[in-house]
């Protein structure tokens, strides 16, 4: 029985390295020199539609719901579902969306009209290496 030269076996490890080699400088240029969650969350001006909010995030939020408060300014919101009757005519319905990611959680405040009426963020929660690669790699895709 014939075998095959040795460099017609080689050439399948050979792209494999090669490939695990692209994917791996792809992996490090994002999760070093992609835009960074507070970058991104510097980019969400107020007043913006929410769709573009989720373009810029590159996916939808985590969480969504309905709250009942009030905006006190671009930077805070005020929750309250049963507010006291002397201000209860300053709060209303607002849309909370909030994105998790391990540098930082971004939560925007969205009126009925999908327009940004308040943005913050909070502490990150801390993923396993594997989730915030994947993270990583999709702001990636998503931004450029």
């Amino acid at each position: 029985m014939e075998t095959l030269p040795t460099k017609r076996r080689r050439w399948p490890l050979r792209v494999l390295l090669a490939l695990l080699l692209i994917f791996a400088s792809f992996a490090i240029y994002v999760l070093y020199f992609g835009p960074t969650v507070q970058e991104q969350f510097d980019r969400i001006e107020i007043d913006s539609q929410l769709s573009e909010v989720e373009r810029l995030l590159g996916r939808p939020s985590d969480i969504a719901s309905r709250m009942k408060g009030r905006i006190e300014n671009d930077a805070v919101f005020v929750a309250n579902a049963n507010p006291p009757p002397d201000v209860r005519d300053h709060y209303r319905f607002f849309n909370l969306h909030q994105w998790n990611a391990s540098e930082l959680t971004i939560i925007v405040i969205a009126d009925d009209d999908g327009k940004v009426a308040c943005k913050y963020t909070s502490k990150g929660v801390l993923a396993p290496w594997y989730q915030r690669l994947l993270d990583a790699v999709k702001r990636g895709l998503h931004l450029r």
